[in-house]
């Protein structure tokens, strides 16, 4: 929340606590969300692959 405070303050000259922005955004029915991590293993290729042909069949 920090760093949507700096953006606010650049962009709208208008200087909001983390604490108040937070209560804002929770009586807007918005929730904070993260990107689901990636697992370094993962191939690229395999992915791709079942994405053009689904799951093998056995």
């Amino acid at each position: 929340m920090p760093i949507l405070c700096e953006v606010i303050a650049e962009r709208f000259a208008k200087t909001l606590h983390p604490a108040s922005l937070s209560r804002i955004v929770r009586r807007l029915n918005l929730s904070k969300q993260k990107t689901r991590p990636r697992h370094p293993q993962s191939d690229a290729k395999a992915q791709a692959a079942f994405q053009k042909r689904g799951c093998p069949k056995s």
